[in-house]
């Protein structure tokens, strides 16, 4: 649910579009390109462990879908970015 809540507030220029992404992310991330993943540097014992980034085109421009991993290796969506950080 965390996630959800996230890829709401965050912001982004085609903020209609992005919400609209959420929906389908299934079919989204089957025609990602998986990007990269990062090591959250702040995790704890209880927290993300890494981030992994695919890139999906919204109105023709690169966007990224975050998914978290956590230490017991599950996955979660959690935004729509326009940036890697």
């Amino acid at each position: 649910m965390s996630g959800i809540k996230e890829a709401l507030n965050q912001p982004h220029k085609f903020y209609y579009e992005k919400m609209q992404s959420i929906f389908n992310i299934v079919d989204l991330l089957k025609s990602s390109k998986y990007v990269k993943s990062a090591k959250n540097e702040k995790a704890n014992d209880t927290m993300t462990n890494y981030y992994h980034y695919f890139e999906i085109k919204i109105k023709r421009e690169c966007s990224y879908i975050v998914v978290r991993e956590n230490k017991g290796k599950l996955y979660y969506f959690y935004s729509i970015v326009e940036e890697i950080r």
